[in-house]
């Protein structure tokens, strides 16, 4: 338990070290949200704290694989998938980022998020199964495919349309990543556990700025990214098949 609470506390440092840096480069490239009639904040405020926090939890991961103890041994032996998890993460939140400083379509962002869902299910990260424990489960084939894509871009969309108020996104997901490790403890899931325990640290780390009166967002970029992780981190780590079932705790 001592190397889960350290995951959790190297996160959140790395974090609360990113984001002041992700801050001064959005304030000096001008990457910023500016006040208006319909927003609260009297100053502009550096609206892509979400790379801070992918960079944070991104750096921490890396870091786990490389330990010799068994949350790095988990990580190593699901390492294909893992790398899927973080280059489509980097994709995402790069889709986000250039949404942040220049504007994208909605059908561009859906378009980059399905092509990231794809890639990370040809990796084998699919949800082949919805079950209720104790009542049924259904094998979905082919289904695997549209169901987990549909997912993952649907719960990438929920946290990004939520990001609406200081706090709201990134506390809501840190409850979720909560929620989802008390479950990997439960059913003796580490990679689950690792994953979400870094984002919950990320996080913890991030709400330190971006708690009301914000000093920084996280943009597109940001909340893209966490619901993407969420949806992909959930799905990568049940044992055997993926279970819809687990993944809607979230």
């Amino acid at each position: 338990m001592e190397a889960y609470g350290t995951i959790f506390l190297g996160a959140m440092l790395a974090a609360l070290a990113a984001v002041p840096l992700v801050s001064r480069i959005a304030l000096t490239m001008r990457i910023v949200d500016k006040p208006g009639t319909r927003k609260v904040h009297s100053t502009a405020v550096p609206r892509i704290g979400g790379l801070a926090v992918m960079l944070a939890a991104g750096a921490v991961v890396l870091i786990v694989r490389h330990v010799n103890n068994e949350a790095g041994r988990v990580l190593l032996q699901m390492q294909p998938k893992l790398a899927a998890i973080l280059i489509a993460c980097v994709f995402i939140c790069l889709v986000g980022l250039i949404d942040d400083i220049w504007t994208l379509r909605a059908r561009f962002k859906l378009l980059g998020q399905i092509i990231a869902a794809l890639g990370v299910c040809s990796f084998g990260i699919r949800i082949d199964m919805i079950s209720l424990p104790g009542t049924f489960a259904m094998h979905l084939g082919w289904l695997s495919w549209p169901v987990t894509v549909f997912w993952i871009v649907g719960i990438t969309n929920a946290v990004n349309l939520i990001d609406g108020l200081d706090g709201l996104a990134g506390g809501i997901s840190a409850i979720a990543c909560g929620i989802l490790v008390v479950f990997a403890f439960y059913t003796e899931q580490v990679a689950l556990a690792v994953l979400m325990l870094v984002m919950a640290g990320s996080l913890a780390g991030f709400l330190f700025f971006n708690f009301h009166p914000a000093g920084v967002f996280l943009g597109d970029c940001g909340s893209m990214f966490l619901g993407f992780f969420l949806a992909t981190g959930a799905a990568a780590s049940a044992p055997g098949y993926r279970q819809l079932g687990m993944a809607l705790l979230i």
